[in-house]
């Protein structure tokens, strides 16, 4: 399986409204504690964007609808 938001366990789509506009636009979220927390810097955040996943990335179970 390729690491990627997308096939991570936490990560979750939600209906955002963008900026200046009127319209809802989904985006993709995590609810993953440690990814959410304080001690999660800025730093290892841009370092885990140059992968197109975090650290914390968990593979979904087979069969399961997320």
């Amino acid at each position: 399986m390729e690491k990627h938001c997308d096939t991570c366990i936490y990560s979750y789509q939600a209906k955002n409204r963008g900026p200046l506009r009127l319209i809802y636009k989904a985006r993709q979220h995590c609810n993953c504690p440690e990814y959410n927390s304080p001690e999660y810097t800025s730093e290892m955040f841009m370092e885990d964007r140059s992968h197109d996943y975090c650290r914390f990335w968990t593979p979904r179970k087979e069969g399961k609808a997320s």
